[in-house]
């Protein structure tokens, strides 16, 4: 793989990661506004945050698997579109029971970033930058905790 190539495949990794971990915390910078639209405590929205994090538990070693036994880039891509659908359908939720379902499609596709980047990042860094590609990636994930909040407060300030 030449040098532009694997920083390239870092680089979208890295990205990645950085939109795998915005969906991961989407909720917490809202989620008084969020238990106020449904009529529902906090509480209840940490319970949604919890079924998210519970499907994220349960499928970590099947995407795992999958990712070993067929592909990378799908199990990718698989995460990538769940995690759209996810984040719009959150977004959309018209009622708490459509908030529950979901943030459970929202943990498929947060789900198979991680089994997915890591063997990624192997394959295209070589032995000589794999450090620094790991901490690309480790970069665009805290990065991605940053983002929601950003957000919240951006949308926040505009009143």
């Amino acid at each position: 793989m030449t040098e532009t190539q694997e920083r390239r495949v870092v680089g979208l990794v890295a990205g990645s990661h950085v939109v795998n971990h915005a969906y991961l915390v989407a909720l917490a910078p809202v989620i008084g506004l969020v238990a106020d639209d449904f009529g529902v405590s906090i509480a209840a929205v940490g319970l949604a945050i919890g079924v998210q994090g519970g499907v994220v538990t349960l499928l970590q070693l099947p995407f795992g698997y999958l990712s070993d036994a067929r592909s990378r880039t799908l199990v990718l891509a698989i995460s990538l579109v769940g995690g759209a659908v996810g984040i719009v359908a959150t977004a959309l939720a018209p009622s708490y029971a459509w908030l529950l379902a979901s943030q459970a499609l929202l943990g498929v596709g947060i789900a198979g970033h991680h089994p997915a980047h890591y063997p990624l990042l192997a394959t295209a860094s070589s032995e000589t930058n794999r450090g620094r590609a790991y901490s690309l990636h480790a970069l665009g994930g805290s990065l991605g905790f940053a983002v929601s909040y950003a957000i919240a407060a951006g949308v926040g300030a505009l009143g």
